[in-house]
Formats: structure tokens, sequence, C-alpha cells
């Protein structure tokens, strides 16, 4: 059997952060469930991208309870994005984009801008 540490690539300290700040606006439990083990679903939920029932299928759970877990998990992620992510404005764009351009990130973007003009030409006809 191997240890959970190298199963889980979330490391301890980040995991207590992240709890810290969902606890404070957690919503009072409906179900039996730890919000640990909420967090914990949710997150496998998120890094493998499957279907609530093969979700349900990894945790002895069945997919309607897998789905309130990872819902109610969300919408308290929602909630605390703003104190974890700040979007740049719109003055703040131009450097960015300049600082993208002086290493070398331009070239993988054009293809990218070129597809999209492509794309909204080809609707707009």
């Amino acid at each position: 059997m191997k240890k959970p540490s190298t199963e889980c690539r979330l490391q301890l300290a980040s995991f207590r952060s992240l709890m810290y700040l969902l606890t404070e606006h957690m919503l009072p439990r409906t179900h039996g469930y730890s919000f640990e083990f909420a967090v914990i679903v949710t997150l496998y939920w998120i890094a493998a991208g499957m279907s609530y029932r093969v979700l349900g299928n990894s945790f002895d759970l069945c997919h309607s309870t897998a789905f309130d877990l990872t819902a109610m998990v969300l919408d308290i992620i929602c909630r605390v994005l703003h104190q974890v992510i700040r979007l740049p404005t719109a003055e703040e764009l131009p450097q960015i984009g300049q600082q993208f351009c002086k290493y070398g990130f331009f070239s993988c973007f054009c293809p990218v801008l070129w597809c999209h003009r492509w794309l909204s030409n080809l609707f707009h006809l």
C-alpha cells in the first residue's frame, strides 16, 4: 500500500490554509459527513474531472451525495474567491501584455488570436 502523501500532491500546510479560509463561510451541515471530507471530495473531483457517479464510487457515496458535497464546497469557494484572486484592471492590462511579450509568450498567443479572428469573421458572414 502506498503512503497517502504519494497519492495526494496537496501539502498539509496548503490544505490547512484552505480549510481555514473556507471554514469561516461554512454553511450549516445538512448531511453526516465532515466538512474536511467534503473539501477532499471536491478537490478530488476538480483534479480528476470525473462524473459524480465515478466520484461517488471512488468515495463509496451515491452520486447525489457526491453532487451535494461538491456543490456546497464550490459555493463557498465562489464566495471567498475575491479574497484570494484579484483580476487586473483595464489600466494594468497593457503592462501585463508587455511583460508577456518580453518573455516570448506572444508567439504562443498569435495562433490563438488568429484563430479567434478567423472564427469571428466566419460567424459574421
